[in-house]
């Protein structure tokens, strides 16, 4: 079992069908999943301006372990400007209010990822990282009384 405050962590879990590690963010001394197989990457992180900025970090490990791979990412339409200039991000779906974007967005999406990682970890964003592709990634927030045993 890993040391008390290790365990409280935020950390990335399997949420698909096939589950694989990526040493970077899991600190693992395991084998990352092939980099040859992975062609596409979708990142759904949409909302909140400074959790959306705090998430572009995952750019550069995605960038170092995959350098030949499209990184796309679900965003709200607000935010978008921030990503569209970036060089690691491919493209940008803009996320807007109402289900009609919603549906537009997951119709962009569906079936043509290798990899979905879900930073947001709500409803909308599973819904949408499960159509992307049929493995994913989602982050997983400490709960409080693992925020306070880590004190």
């Amino acid at each position: 079992m890993p040391p008390r405050g290790e365990r409280d962590k935020p950390r990335l879990v399997p949420g698909g069908r096939q589950p694989f590690l990526l040493q970077t963010w899991a600190g693992s001394s395991s084998p990352v999943t092939k980099a040859s197989k992975i062609q596409s990457i979708l990142v759904v992180r949409y909302s909140a301006l400074g959790d959306v900025v705090l998430a572009t970090s995952v750019l550069e490990p995605l960038r170092a372990h995959f350098p030949d791979a499209r990184i796309e990412w679900v965003v709200a339409d607000e935010y978008a400007a921030l990503l569209e200039g970036l060089p690691s991000v491919s493209a940008v779906h803009r996320l807007r209010d109402g289900a009609s974007s919603m549906r537009q967005v997951y119709r962009a999406v569906k079936g043509r990822f290798d990899w979905a990682i879900d930073l947001q970890n709500k409803a909308k964003s599973q819904l949408l990282a499960r159509a992307a592709a049929t493995r994913q990634l989602r982050f997983v927030r400490r709960t409080l009384g693992g925020a306070v045993r880590s004190l």
